[in-house]
């Protein structure tokens, strides 16, 4: 551990700085020394912020730096057989953007979401490019995923980015990829079920928000405030609710005649897990926090 700080109330770690890097400078370059692990809880002239030292760490760094490839994983290359990626129990507070470039120049990144379940709040994102801070948004999705392909508009090919919040875990997506000659022409953003876009399609807004008393969670543009927006989606959602009423009226007309809705004993166990053996194949899980040394080699070295 190293110990580190100025004066009392300057450049100090602070509450959720924990596994974030501590750098220097040395010869005009920028070097890590060490990641914030804990401080105290009260700020004097004598306390300090405590501190991995990273440099202690690096011969197990360097041993372990092989297998890192985990949630951690930045870079994808797409390539004319289509490769599966999979993501399982995602982890808690993950913002992680995957590119998907296609390995020849001229071509385009395709990507197919085969099935995936994010819990409420939690979203797989599509960029149309390797920038998610510049690039278009092309879908916007949470809950049950179905089935939908993606396609790049540009030879810089698509940006993934999974967002998680702090409660309850994602079961995690299932996602296929590969390089076509032709390029995407979708401009319209996909949002999940109980969410519309904003009309500058920068993101996609809970419908909740819209025309929201407290106004929170607006759309840049403000568009989610405008009445006649409000008013197509209070439509729907009636539409949603009547529909959901039917299906109820339904089933209760169904049970009161006696049909078994039951499944056959043992349907439920009847599922094979199915493992993919296509060439190239990615299988991701939640790994341990301490991987994340791993990255830091790229400082140290």
């Amino acid at each position: 551990m190293m110990c580190t700080g100025t004066a009392p109330t300057e450049r100090r770690a602070d509450t959720g700085d924990s596994g974030g890097p501590l750098f220097t400078k040395k010869d005009g370059k920028w070097v890590q020394l060490g990641l914030v692990s804990w401080g105290p809880t009260e700020i004097t002239a004598t306390s300090y912020d405590v501190n991995t030292d990273v440099l202690y760490f690096r011969d197990w760094i360097v041993t372990h730096k092989d297998s890192a490839f985990t949630d951690y994983v930045t870079s994808l290359t797409a390539t004319n057989s289509a490769k599966t990626l999979i993501l399982e129990n995602l982890a808690n507070y993950l913002y992680k953007t995957i590119k998907i470039t296609p390995d020849t120049s001229t071509k385009h990144t395709k990507i197919t979401i085969k099935s995936g379940t994010m819990k409420p709040y939690d979203f797989l994102i599509v960029y149309d490019g390797d920038d998610p801070l510049q690039n278009t948004m092309l879908a916007q999705l949470s809950g049950t995923l179905s089935e939908q392909s993606f396609t790049s508009s540009t030879v810089q090919g698509l940006t993934l980015a999974i967002l998680t919040g702090k409660e309850g875990k994602s079961d995690g997506l299932i996602v296929e990829y590969s390089e076509v000659s032709d390029a995407g022409t979708n401009t319209e953003l996909t949002c999940s079920t109980g969410y519309t876009a904003c009309a500058d399609k920068f993101y996609c807004l809970n419908n909740k928000l819209f025309c929201d008393s407290n106004q929170e969670g607006n759309c840049k543009d403000s568009s989610d405030e405008v009445k006649a927006n409000c008013d197509k989606i209070n439509k729907n959602n009636d539409t949603d609710n009547n529909d959901t009423d039917n299906n109820d009226t339904d089933n209760n007309d169904t049970d009161n005649n006696g049909t078994d809705n039951s499944n056959d004993e043992g349907d439920s166990n009847n599922t094979d897990e199915v493992e993919d053996d296509k060439s190239g194949d990615i299988r991701i899980y939640r790994t341990p926090v301490l991987l994340c040394l791993c990255l830091v080699l790229l400082f140290v070295l």
